[in-house]
């Protein structure tokens, strides 16, 4: 299993980028050509979906302590004073190492956790956790098979390019917790309290995008009994 780095993140997610461009509508690129681009991409990102699942210590240090979604919803005030300024030194570091994280990224994870909580009052931490692998494992399993089809069958393009738009915005979601860990020793002056509240509230809403952005045709509820990923 190769390493799940921000350097090969960041690699993947601009070939992403690059195919999509050149695959677009009016694409000068002949229909092989194409295909051929996004037979790659999917490849690439079927190898790091997979080493993704794999790694184990990561999903580790993302699994969110027992209780409630709507026990880790920040509000407003809390988000802008304790939260905010820890990711904005996050979002710079991704953007030394080619990663564009959105401004707003968080804020809109903080609405659409929130969404869930609602919709979902009794849905635990630990279920969001198992229903974000099960999601992933659908979006690998599907890039996987997309990219022996492509080599085959260039008429599934249009499906290609949809599943890689996912992964682009899953691989931005991965990165997020290496950079947080990277800020982790910022100079912010916090108690213990407020520290270990603030990773439990960073957890929950990455875990959270890592579910919405793998199947964001989906809605998030607690997960089905299904086959384990591995």
């Amino acid at each position: 299993m190769a390493a799940v780095t921000i350097e090969r993140i960041a690699a993947v997610h601009a070939h992403i980028t690059e195919t999509v461009i050149k695959t677009a509508e009016h694409s000068t690129l002949s229909t092989e050509e194409q295909a051929s681009l996004l037979a790659q991409s999917c490849t690439e990102a079927c190898d790091l979906l997979t080493d993704w699942l794999a790694d184990e210590p990561w999903w580790a240090g993302q699994r969110p302590r027992d209780g409630t979604i709507a026990d880790s919803v920040p509000d407003q005030q809390d988000y802008v004073r304790l939260l905010d300024p820890m990711f904005r030194d996050a979002f710079a570091t991704a953007r030394k190492h080619g990663i564009a994280i959105p401004d707003s990224y968080f804020e809109d994870a903080r609405k659409r956790v929130a969404d869930t909580a609602r919709r979902h009052r009794k849905m635990q931490s630990p279920q969001l956790f198992e229903s974000a692998r099960q999601r992933v494992g659908m979006l690998r399993d599907e890039i996987c098979k997309l990219a022996g089809e492509l080599r085959t069958s260039p008429t599934r393009r249009q499906r290609a390019v949809r599943l890689l738009r996912n992964v682009r915005q899953a691989l931005v979601t991965i990165a997020v917790p290496i950079v947080l860990a990277m800020v982790a020793a910022s100079p912010h002056q916090m108690s213990a309290d407020v520290t270990a509240w603030r990773h439990d509230v960073a957890t929950v809403m990455v875990i959270h995008e890592v579910a919405y952005n793998a199947q964001p045709s989906l809605q998030i509820a607690p997960p089905q009994p299904g086959p384990r990923i591995r």
